[in-house]
């Protein structure tokens, strides 16, 4: 295992098949952690999957693409940038999604909304609003609202 900065980037972009670019920033663009010359080291015909594109891309060297036209080729490197790519299995993402928050339905109807905040740090980090309130910083950051604690 190996930590994402650019002299580890840049070693492996030139030996990978495929290079999957997939940050999450809440509230804010991906940042830019491949970069154009990172992507020239790599191997002709190889792949750059960027999964960030939905929030602005993690390669310098993607942009958007679709369902019907899903790859172009840049630097001689096959890119594959659908944003949102779960649409195209959408069933299979919704009971995904389901089997994820299943636990978090249940907490709620079998102890009630406050009790189940209480009992799993996790769903009150997913919280955004309630009460007519922006209870989450990142969002309220965001919105430019004051953020009221849950």
């Amino acid at each position: 295992m190996m930590l994402a900065h650019a002299s580890n980037i840049r070693k492996v972009a030139a030996f990978a098949d495929v290079l999957v670019g997939a940050i999450y920033m809440p509230g804010a663009r991906s940042p830019i952690v491949v970069t154009r010359d990172m992507v020239r080291l790599m191997k002709p015909r190889s792949v750059v999957m960027d999964i960030a594109i939905d929030q602005g891309g993690c390669v310098e060297t993607s942009r958007p693409t679709t369902h019907r036209d899903p790859t172009f080729v840049a630097e001689n490197v096959i890119h594959y940038c659908v944003p949102n790519m779960t649409s195209v299995v959408a069933r299979s993402a919704a009971y995904a999604l389901t089997n994820a928050a299943w636990p978090f339905i249940t907490a709620i109807a079998d102890h009630g909304f406050q009790a189940a905040l209480h009992e799993m740090p996790a769903l009150k980090r997913g919280v955004a609003t309630h009460a007519g309130h922006v209870v989450n910083g990142i969002l309220a950051n965001h919105l430019g609202v004051p953020e009221v604690a849950l």
